[in-house]
């Protein structure tokens, strides 16, 4: 895989950065059920680099396509919502920022024709 089609394959609708992975399963470990499935798609859906990339060898660069059932999607997004605190305003408050951010990029990945 050459350098342009790695962009086009990593910027797709399906399609997340080891980072997000990574922050979701630490606020799911009260799933570890969700936990487990993630960890499974990461085993088989990691992207490959080009030849070139600068970080080869650096996992925080790795992208993994998601390919996780619709209903385990909702489940994740589901979790990580309930997690969402709102502050005294009805503002979603600054520590749940980051997780509301997580639900946002998993609720981008469910496909609603399918259903």
């Amino acid at each position: 895989m050459d350098s342009r089609e790695y962009k086009k394959v990593t910027s797709g609708r399906d399609v997340l950065g080891y980072t997000t992975l990574q922050e979701s399963m630490q606020f799911l470990q009260n799933r570890p059920d969700l936990v487990q499935r993630i960890l499974k798609m990461i085993s088989k859906g990691k992207i490959e680099k080009p030849s070139g990339h600068n970080g080869k060898d650096d996992p925080s660069t790795d992208f993994y396509i998601i390919s996780l059932p619709n209903e385990t999607l909702m489940e994740i997004f589901d979790s990580l919502t309930q997690l969402i605190m709102l502050d005294e305003a009805g503002n979603i408050s600054k520590s749940s920022a980051a997780v509301h951010a997580l639900a946002e990029k998993w609720w981008k990945l469910i496909d609603f024709e399918q259903e």
